[in-house]
């Protein structure tokens, strides 16, 4: 099998092309795999991460097919999740298999708790882990959620430096090509880490955000509200005034608000009630 993979190998991007010409055109098409073709399939699945695939994968996971007989046996086994390189870092393709097989495989379970061990500080790690936060969010009663919520501590703590740096870099206006992506994931890290400065965070957010020609610190404030509606810093007045600013301005000039404007807009009108309620408070 693993000789196998090794001749794929360099024509991966190929045998990705070929499946989905194949298996694009009707979900009748995606059951019915032999148990090699089921592995190579996830292989190519891991490798590349093709929204068919993965969608295909979704799909036996959702109809409980019997590719998954297979698939839960191979997963536990599998180099491509938990051999170097791949060890290093957990892809939303694998929470998708956390979701769907946390609570039927002991053993996988204890393999996604060493993996987040072992892994290295990195945004598509840390969207993955913030994901995996809020699957468990719902339950917390098992000691095996538990274990699996401090490991999830233990990363996010090891990320916070990460996490803070990459906002730096990204108060630049000029700095385009992570931006948005990153802002999405500081909300859920601050939600979710229980051990975390509320005020020197707050500080931060609004510090960062002020050059961006639109808000992208509302949801973070409003997370920090959130976990603590009396969290104050000096900075926060200056970038309220600064988000109302950038707001009319963006009314005045856009003939069409952008996706991006009006999710601000939204986040910005369920925190703006509790920045109001903590500027009279101070």
């Amino acid at each position: 099998m693993n000789r196998t993979f090794k001749i794929l190998e360099p024509y991966v991007s190929y045998c990705i092309e070929c499946l989905e010409n194949l298996l694009q055109s009707s979900e009748a098409s995606w059951t019915g795999f032999t148990p090699h073709q089921v592995k190579v399939m996830f292989h190519l699945a891991c490798a590349r991460q093709p929204s068919l695939l993965t969608k295909i994968v979704e799909f036996w996971f959702h109809h409980r097919t019997s590719e998954l007989l297979t698939l839960e046996e191979y997963i536990v086994s599998s180099p491509f999740l938990w051999n170097e390189p791949w060890s290093a870092h957990i892809t939303p393709f694998e929470v998708e298999i956390f979701g769907n097989l946390y609570y039927e495989s002991k053993p996988l379970r204890e393999l996604f708790q060493k993996k987040l061990f072992n892994c290295h500080p990195s945004i598509i790690t840390l969207r993955s882990a913030l994901q995996i936060a809020d699957f468990l969010s719902s339950d917390s009663s098992t000691l095996d959620t538990f274990s699996m919520q401090d490991s999830l501590q233990r990363y996010f703590e090891s990320s916070e430096r990460l996490v803070r740096g990459h906002l730096d870099i990204a108060a630049d206006p000029l700095s385009h090509s992570f931006v948005e992506e990153l802002w999405e994931l500081v909300p859920g890290f601050i939600l979710h880490k229980k051990t975390i400065d509320l005020e020197s965070w707050l500080g931060q957010v609004c510090k960062d955000d002020e050059e961006h020609l639109n808000p992208l610190a509302c949801a973070a404030v409003q997370s920090i509200f959130t976990r603590n509606p009396q969290a104050f810093h000096r900075r926060l007045p200056g970038w309220f005034v600064c988000t109302f600013s950038r707001f009319t301005r963006r009314f005045a000039e856009d003939e069409v608000l952008s996706e991006r404007t009006l999710a601000s807009v939204k986040e910005f009108g369920t925190s703006s009630y509790l920045v109001d309620l903590t500027l009279k408070i101070h």
